[in-house]
């Protein structure tokens, strides 16, 4: 595939996955503890935002089929870049990018399934499906949490390796390699040092890292129109 197509896919890709991830957050907010109080279970949650839930799911799901695009064409982008520049003799960053994007959105799939079976849980206790089940809701929850933490590992790789293939093969303005390390070293501090409130300010800025990369290739797909077409 020429390389514009493979920029155009890739900022296609990452645009959607932005809006996606953006939607998700604005239709319902994080999940809460399901037992925050003494009396017992707080179900109200979980069951006064089924439906939002359950569209979040499916948000979710069409964001890790984005995402895969995106980290194909990014892939793709990085090996066509190994023979260029100084990204000479650098191939495996494009395999650890592949590699570390794969985990990630399988972890993303992952804590959405976790996240559906609370759900399941708490509407099946109200209908009398089942009996009240706290720990069960609780080890869920934990569940879709650890999911969320482990995932930065890969994540805080896949942003690193993207960044420092498209810094050293010229793709991309310097300036961008170097903000995408940033990103990474903030998301691996998060990991690292987790008394530091850093949860929204790493979320926003991968934000507007993927919003960035995506317009970035896209202008560079449409600087290299001429000279296909000539």
């Amino acid at each position: 595939m020429p390389q514009r197509s493979l920029e155009r896919l890739a900022a296609a890709s990452g645009l959607v996955l932005v809006a996606l991830l953006v939607t998700a957050q604005v239709i319902v907010p994080t999940p809460v503890l399901p037992e925050i109080q003494a009396s017992g279970l707080v179900r109200s949650y979980y069951l006064e935002n089924q439906s939002l839930l359950q569209v979040r799911g499916g948000l979710a799901g069409l964001a890790g089929l984005a995402a895969l695009v995106l980290v194909g064409a990014l892939v793709g982008l990085l090996r066509r870049g190994e023979g260029t520049g100084q990204g000479r003799g650098r191939g495996w960053l494009a395999v650890t990018a592949g590699c570390a994007g794969a985990a990630t959105v399988s972890l993303w799939l992952a804590a959405a399934a976790t996240l559906a079976a609370l759900v399941e849980l708490r509407q099946a206790e109200v209908l009398g499906a089942t009996q009240g089940n706290p720990a069960g809701a609780l080890a869920l929850f934990q569940l879709y949490r650890a999911l969320g933490v482990v995932m930065a590992w890969p994540l805080a790789g896949f942003v690193a390796a993207v960044s420092a293939g498209l810094l050293w093969s010229g793709l991309l303005p310097r300036w961008f390699g170097w903000a995408g390390l940033g990103v990474a070293a903030l998301v691996l501090l998060g990991l690292l040092v987790p008394p530091l409130p850093l949860g929204q300010l790493t979320e926003g800025c991968l934000w507007l890292w993927l919003a960035a990369l995506s317009v970035l290739l896209t202008i560079g797909a449409q600087r290299a129109e001429p000279s296909a077409v000539g």
